[in-house]
């Protein structure tokens, strides 16, 4: 073991981490740290799911900002697949790539699916800075079924990630470090899109927020819904930025500690998990309807459940004559 210096892979950063740091007394057994992504997997999933039935419906899927915020909701979910559930069940099981081949597909689509998410919050930003300060541009630019158009650059932009221009990406689960370890071969090629994608999207969105706060300044007439608005796509794309700068900060730290993997890994599970707890805490049209599709679900329980009821008595009553 000795000094030897690993890279792996978590929330879209590559890290080097020294085995040194490879101890009983600095880490969690590996099938707590499973069950507790597993928990955590399960706490952040559910809301995601419930905004993501609810953003995808009309009337609020016919507004750009909706699209946008519905398709963070999918990525937000699908990441939370990869870096909770899947994550938990590698630790648990102690599985590698050897006896998990699908183990190295997951981690590169996950790969791919952090940069689409990356660039679905610049967008969203830029969709909020352009209708605060242009209606006319932002209906050119977002409206109807041109948002799709810009989803289809995030889509590009993230899986151009899994092509291997300048090396051979290699991802799987390290269940000794709590993360996704990335190797890129050949040995020693550093990856420059990597670097480029985290400190990018944490300097775009940070501008583009600056912006949108002295815009809303500005404004001669200040709408509390418009000022209401701008603060939950702040905080949305808040976890995002949460989760980069401290993948940047672990990613150039020289030999970081294990319980600093491990942060980095509860970090961009945060930065998918809160998202569904920001819709529904500040968003007073998502919350109202996902209680009325809440209704709706429960109603249609007790109405099968009275049917089934009213069949079991008239085939009684049939008995019985």
């Amino acid at each position: 073991m000795g000094g030897a210096i690993l890279t792996f892979f978590v929330g879209g950063s590559v890290v080097s981490v020294s085995k040194k740091a490879f101890t009983p007394l600095t880490m969690w057994s590996e099938t707590s740290i499973g069950f507790i992504y597993l928990a955590f997997g399960c706490i952040y999933v559910l809301p995601g799911i419930i905004c993501f039935s609810v953003l995808i419906r009309p009337p609020l899927f016919h507004q750009s900002s909706y699209k946008l915020m519905c398709f963070i909701s999918l990525l937000d979910i699908l990441n939370i697949a990869a870096c909770c559930f899947f994550a938990g069940f590698y630790s648990i099981f102690d599985s590698t790539y050897q006896n998990t081949p699908s183990m190295l597909t997951v981690g590169s689509v996950t790969l791919a699916l952090w940069v689409v998410y990356c660039a679905s919050n610049i967008l969203l930003a830029i969709d909020r800075l352009i209708c605060f300060c242009s209606k006319r541009l932002s209906d050119a630019l977002f409206a109807g079924h041109r948002t799709f158009y810009w989803i289809g650059v995030a889509l590009v932009a993230g899986f151009q990630m899994i092509i291997p221009f300048d090396g051979e990406l290699f991802y799987h689960y390290d269940s000794s470090i709590g993360g996704w370890r990335f190797e890129f071969l050949p040995a020693g090629t550093r990856n420059y899109r990597h670097m480029f994608i985290n400190i990018g999207t944490f300097a775009m969105l940070l501008l583009l927020y600056a912006a949108v706060v002295i815009r809303l300044l500005t404004m001669s007439t200040q709408d509390k819904a418009v000022i209401h608005s701008a603060a939950m796509c702040g905080a949305i794309c808040g976890f995002a930025m949460g989760a980069d700068i401290f993948c940047i900060i672990v990613q150039n730290i020289q030999n970081p500690s294990v319980a600093m993997c491990y942060a980095a890994n509860l970090a961009w599970q945060l930065a998918h998990g809160g998202t569904g707890y920001a819709y529904l805490s500040m968003n007073k049209t998502i919350r109202e309807a996902a209680i009325q599709r809440a209704r709706e679900f429960f109603n249609l329980f007790k109405c099968s459940k009275t049917k089934v009821v009213q069949v079991q008595t008239i085939a009684s009553r049939s008995l019985n004559a």
